[in-house]
């Protein structure tokens, strides 16, 4: 099983990557078709959580403190936006 994490920093404009697609990750066989993906936002602001064109009026809302486990196919990206300055996320993905 493969694991892949990190810690990204949500911006408040624009659109951040917190996962990319599997396809474009190295760390990913070609085999693997879905990845579970945690997210935990302990940035101090709420982050939105959708695809590349989330905004604060059509995002997932994840809070403060919060974390939200969801399974994406591998070609699937996670992008997030942050309410107020910038807010920091933590991910851990492994391939299902």
């Amino acid at each position: 099983m493969t694991v892949s994490y990190n810690q990204v920093t949500v911006a408040t404009s624009g659109q951040t990557a917190i996962v990319s697609p599997a396809n474009a990750s190295a760390s990913f066989s070609s085999s693997q078709t879905r990845r579970q993906v945690t997210v935990t936002n302990h940035g101090g602001h709420t982050v939105y959580l959708g695809d590349s064109a989330v905004t604060s009026s059509n995002g997932y809302l994840l809070t403060d403190g919060s974390s939200v486990t969801m399974v994406l196919y591998a070609q699937d990206g996670l992008y997030g936006v942050s309410s107020g300055s910038s807010s920091v996320v933590s991910y851990i993905e492994t391939g299902v």
